[in-house]
């Protein structure tokens, strides 16, 4: 984190803004936990009151004594006032809630929505009558997320130079947008504005037990997307798959697909109305379009509407064709009549 401020043009506005970035710059540490920024922030802030004000204060004390000129005491009284009333400069930022909260006030973060997807009852043993209660999944509006990305300075510069190579390449095919599916069905939809691919992944987990079965009661389903427009620089990193929804699983078994109402919103309103991004003072109206919905094979079939039992002697599970378990087992070579195509999928 580099700092390029004059001391001198440090005021409190100013003082404010810096904090607010040394905040994002400790929360974008993955290796810090964000229980021990906590800790960090409230040392800090302990340290400038309990050290850093009381050696100031003593400054000013031997200053005083050891002059030999004559220093006004309502100067040297306002100067001990100041230091006292910025003897806590990170009060407001002590605990995470303070810290979302001025946040999110600034626009330096984005809240997640709470979608509906429907109620369910269920017998209240100490009652004996029914409750209903609603259920909704975590929803992070993926337009906000988009445009906040693809605005930080220099990326929407370097998409563009990647898909000018990319054009460029005759002979290695290393991105879905040098394939005929994107050529063919989405690149030339919008003549006058750029069309960007994305990739919708699903997959189940299990907090605090990654490496798990995923099938205890507490078991999530997420929905993330990819952006296959990055570089190879950008697209490998983490950071910058971008979090679509969470809902609980046994949510999705009992409502079914409804649970990804949100991305089908706002997967039609970015292929209609796309976003408008503001770069160097000029604007760019981008488009995208949902090319393809990945995961593992599990996640893949329950959402895809295909049979889960992988063992299974009568079931169709297999996506690519419509040979049933029994004889899936069996199969060694291709039946082009067993391939699945767009008449026979469902």
């Amino acid at each position: 984190m580099e700092f390029s401020l004059n001391e001198l043009d440090v005021n409190q506005q100013t003082f404010f803004d810096e904090t607010l970035k040394l905040i994002l710059f400790l929360f974008s540490l993955e290796k810090i936990p964000r229980n021990i920024i906590d800790q960090i922030i409230g040392t800090f802030n302990n340290w400038i009151s309990q050290v850093y004000v009381p050696l100031l204060n003593n400054n000013i004390r031997d200053i005083v004594q050891n002059s030999t000129y004559k220093i006004d005491d309502n100067f040297v009284g306002s100067l001990r006032s100041m230091l006292s009333e910025n003897k806590f400069p990170l009060e407001n930022f002590l605990t995470e809630h303070q810290r979302f909260k001025i946040l999110k006030k600034n626009s330096s973060v984005k809240d997640h929505t709470d979608v509906k997807i429907g109620e369910q009852s269920s017998m209240n043993d100490s009652t004996s009558k029914v409750d209903t209660e609603e259920k909704s999944i975590v929803h992070l509006p993926l337009d906000e997320s988009l445009k906040i990305f693809l605005e930080l300075p220099g990326i929407l510069e370097e998409v563009i130079a990647y898909i000018k190579t990319l054009k460029n390449e005759k002979q290695i095919i290393s991105n879905i947008m040098q394939g005929s599916l994107w050529k063919t069905k989405y690149e030339h939809l919008n003549k006058t504005n750029m069309t960007l691919p994305f990739v919708l992944f699903f997959d189940d987990f299990e907090p605090g037990n990654g490496l798990g079965s995923h099938a205890g009661e507490q078991k999530l389903g997420g929905a993330y997307m990819s952006m296959p427009f990055l570089t190879p620089r950008l697209v490998s990193k983490l950071e910058n798959i971008l979090v679509s929804s969470v809902f609980y699983s046994t949510d999705r078994e009992c409502f079914g697909n409804k649970v990804f109402s949100g991305e089908v919103k706002y997967f039609n309103k970015l292929s209609r109305e796309g976003l408008s991004l503001q770069i160097n003072d000029k604007i760019h109206n981008v488009f995208f379009e949902c090319v393809l919905i990945t995961g593992d094979n599990l996640g893949l079939n329950s959402i895809c509407g295909f049979d889960q039992g992988f063992n299974s002697l009568k079931g169709y599970w297999c996506r690519s064709c419509r040979a049933i378990g029994e004889q899936a087992r069996y199969l060694t070579e291709e039946i082009p009549e067993l391939l699945r195509n767009e008449l026979n999928m469902s």
